[in-house]
This record gives C-alpha cells, sequence and structure tokens, in this order.
C-alpha cells in the first residue's frame, strides 16, 4: 500500500516539475525594448503553442499564428513612444503545459526642443546641444548606460550638425561624459523653419537586421530680413567743427571734499588755492592714490603754516557706483598747534559728467598753545555734487557738517577744464553766520571774521 502511495504522489508532481522546468527554459532576445521596430525571438526547447501580451499604452504587440509546436516564435513590438518608459508583459505557453511570465522595457528619453533665432538672413549661427546619460538637466537619457551614436542627420537642408572628433572611430555618450554637438542654421529667406534631427543609436542587442534606433528631437529656426541701416546724415554745410567729446579730468575730487573715484596709475596731479595753499597726488594703481600739500600765510597777514598727507583707496567699482576709503594727517600752526588724524570713507553715484557724492569720517584732534594742550575729536560729514552745463564747463556744490565747530558752511562754483586742467571760482558761505571760517573755506587753516570767502582753485593733470 505504501508503494502504490508513494506513485501516486510521484505522478501527481511529475507535471508541475516539468512545467517548471519547461518555463525556466524560454528565453527572450533581445531582453530590452528600443524606440521604433522590434523583432522580439521567443525561444523554448519543448515547443510553444501560445504567446500572451499585456502592452502599455506606446507599444504596438503582433503575434504570428502559432501551429504545430514550434520552438522559436518572432513576436513584432512597436514603441512609439521614446519619451515614457513602455513595456511589454509576456507570457509563453509551451506544448509540455508549462507557462512562464517575462517583462521587456524600453528606457526612456528627455527630449528638448532646440529653437534657434531669430537670425538676419544670409548669417548663419551655431549652438550647443549634448547627449547625456543619467538624471539630469541635459538632453538624453534619463537613466542608462554607455551608448554608442553611429550618426546624426538632419531634415531640412538650411539646418545642419557639427559632430566632435570621434573616439576609436565611433561617438560615445557615457554616464558623467555627454557627447556634445552643435546644431548649426543658415538661411536665405525669411521663414520659419520647424524639422527634425535624427539620432541613431546603436542597439546594444541588435537582431534580425535592426542594428539602430533613432531619436527623433525638433528643431525650429527663425530668420528675417534686417531692416536697411538708416540713411547716412547729410553734413550742415552750415555747422561748424564737431568737436571731441571733453570731460572733467580732476574727478576724484568734487570741489574741496574728495570723490570716490581715484587717480589713474602713474598720473599725478598739482594743484593750488586761494594763492597760499598748495596740494599735490599721484595715482599709484588705479584704485590707489597719496596726496600732500601745505599752505603758508605770512605773518602781516595773519601767519599760518599747515601741511597735510594722506591715500585714498578704491575698494568698490560696480558700474556708476564707486566706494573708497582713506585717511588724512594734517598740522596746522597758528596762535595754537592742532595735529589731525581723520580716517574717512566716501561713496560717489554717477559718472565723470555728472556725479553725487556723500563722505563721513571722524577727527582725532589735539590742541597745544603756551597755556595748555587738549584733545577736541569731532565727527565729520560732507555731501557734493556736480552736473556739467555744456562742453568744458560745470557747476559744483558742497556743504559739510563739523561737530563742535559752529559752522554750517556750503560751498558753490563754476568749474572751466580742459583735457589737462580745471579752474575754479566761487565762494564759501557759512549759513550759521559765525564770525569765523576754520579749515573749511582755504588750506590756510582758520579766517576770523569773516561770513563769506572767495574760493579760486587752479588744478593741472600730468
Amino acid at each position: 500500500m505504501r508503494r502504490v502511495v508513494t506513485g501516486l504522489v510521484v505522478m501527481l508532481m511529475l507535471p508541475a516539475a516539468l512545467a517548471a522546468q519547461s518555463a525556466d527554459e524560454t528565453r527572450y532576445y533581445p531582453e530590452e525594448l528600443y524606440p521604433g521596430e522590434n523583432i522580439v525571438t521567443i525561444t523554448n526547447p519543448n515547443g510553444i503553442e501560445r504567446v500572451s501580451f499585456r502592452p502599455s499604452s506606446g507599444v504596438k504587440v503582433t503575434v504570428p499564428k502559432i501551429l504545430g509546436c514550434p520552438k522559436s516564435v518572432d513576436v513584432r513590438v512597436v514603441v512609439d513612444n521614446a519619451v515614457e518608459q513602455e513595456s511589454v508583459g509576456f507570457t509563453t505557453y509551451d506544448c509540455r503545459g508549462g507557462f512562464g511570465p517575462q517583462t521587456l522595457a524600453s528606457t526612456n528619453w528627455t527630449i528638448l526642443h532646440h529653437r534657434i533665432g531669430p537670425l538676419a538672413v544670409g548669417r548663419d549661427t551655431c549652438t550647443d546641444a549634448m547627449v547625456s546619460i543619467g538624471v539630469g538637466g541635459a538632453e538624453g537619457l534619463r537613466t542608462g548606460s554607455e551608448k554608442i551614436i553611429d550618426s546624426m542627420v538632419s531634415d531640412h537642408p538650411a539646418v545642419t550638425i557639427v559632430m566632435p572628433a570621434r573616439e576609436a572611430g565611433r561617438w560615445i555618450a557615457r554616464p558623467g561624459a555627454p557627447l556634445p554637438y552643435r546644431i548649426c542654421f543658415s538661411s536665405a529667406n525669411p521663414d520659419t523653419i520647424t524639422t527634425s534631427l535624427r539620432l541613431y543609436i546603436r542597439r546594444r542587442q541588435p537582431h534580425q537586421g535592426l542594428t539602430d534606433y533613432v531619436i527623433i528631437k525638433p528643431v525650429t529656426a527663425l530668420a528675417f530680413v534686417p531692416p536697411p541701416p538708416p540713411p547716412p546724415k547729410k553734413p550742415d554745410p552750415n555747422a561748424g567743427p564737431v568737436l571731441p567729446p571733453l570731460v572733467d579730468p580732476t574727478t576724484f575730487r568734487n570741489v574741496l571734499m574728495p570723490t570716490a573715484e581715484t587717480l589713474p596709475q602713474g598720473r599725478f596731479f598739482v594743484g593750488n588755492f586761494d594763492l597760499a595753499g598748495w596740494l599735490g597726488g599721484y595715482g599709484i594703481t588705479d584704485d590707489l592714490m597719496v596726496m600732500g600739500g601745505g599752505a603758508y600765510i605770512p605773518e602781516f597777514v595773519q601767519q599760518v603754516a599747515m601741511v597735510t598727507i594722506g591715500a585714498k583707496y578704491r575698494a568698490l567699482s560696480i558700474g556708476p557706483v564707486q566706494a573708497s576709503v582713506a585717511a588724512q594727517y594734517a598740522y596746522s600752526s597758528s596762535e595754537t598747534d592742532i595735529s589731525v588724524i581723520a580716517p574717512f570713507g566716501v561713496v560717489s553715484i554717477g559718472d565723470r559728467a555728472t556725479r553725487i557724492s556723500v563722505a563721513a569720517g571722524y577727527a582725532w584732534k589735539r590742541h597745544t598753545n603756551d597755556v595748555t594742550s587738549f584733545d577736541e575729536n569731532a565727527t565729520a560729514f560732507a555731501i557734493g555734487g556736480d552736473v556739467s552745463l555744456k562742453r568744458g564747463w560745470k557747476l559744483l556744490a558742497e556743504t559739510y557738517f563739523i561737530e563742535k565747530s559752529g559752522l554750517q558752511p556750503i560751498t558753490v562754483t563754476s568749474r572751466w577744464f580742459g583735457e589737462r586742467f580745471a579752474f575754479d571760482l566761487g565762494l564759501i558761505v557759512d549759513l550759521k553766520g559765525t564770525s569765523d571760517i576754520q579749515g573749511t573755506g582755504t588750506l590756510s587753516g582758520e579766517i576770523k571774521e569773516v561770513r563769506a570767502a572767495p574760493l579760486l582753485s587752479l588744478v593741472m593733470i600730468f
């Protein structure tokens, strides 16, 4: 009885074992799908009874009529969509009752619409493109391995492709190493061209004469007829000679206050203020300048002596905006000896024709006389600007706030300038009407019992 039961069990299990074995013997080639047409060969040594399939939306499958349990069947699969990943789920039934499922899938592409123009008729242009592998912003496969590009052609004669040099006789795109190429357009007519580029990619598993698949890239190019150039202006016989442009060569200063501009490298200036004061400077670099000077008024007028030295560095220059930092040391001697160390910063907005500047600083001042010595530090603030009136002429103004000075001076001058000089004539007026102006009108250091003082200066550039 035991032998009978064992035999029955073996007889019942044998078909299932044969079915599992036969299902494992079903093979599919190629093992992946490609955009366009595919011939998938399904083989099974036990013979194929029938094949069922379940395709995704962008796939068409044609299975031939199967008769007589052939060991090989060719199934036609057409993948219409290269942008989305498409697939087919196959189930193959062999002639011994076995069956097994298998899914074949394609790799999806990112395809960018390339646009060129508008471009003037008769001209040509080239733009860059690339085939890449891996997730990213460039055109190409979202995932995949090395791809070999056999050729790339354009469907329109006005659009051409320029390929790089071949690598070992091939064009290859690898993960992290895109294949660059150029798309060029030239047209003799004002047209809008919509065409396609065809990239022939080598199949990893060629089969049944199908060695490449095609990726179609849309291209739109626009050409237009440029307007004719304007007719040349006829010279006015009554007009005088056209003078070249002329700009103020001393725009590193406003009137007395500095601007953020610096003297060009290798240039220097010499200036005289109110006959008594002299000032000079030199451009060490285009952004760094030094300056120094002094003044002397004899005793029969009012004995004053003064020396000063300083430097200015332009730290920022973006379009019309410039910013500089600077420091100045000055020493004056009259009834009281005064030494001053003053760091400051200045910002200017505009160009050499029209500009506004704002400066702010702090002065450490030491006063010494025959009786005593004391410190009187002060914050200083200045704002000024200039505007060009006509060729070679400007109007300038500036005002200052000096802590503890009791002054509210304002300076207004006109400037006549050439290529290497600037001559200023104007007034300094104390709006508070106090009895003196100290160190604002000129380099003389102190002018007593004056509510307005003339300003005369000449600056030369070399």
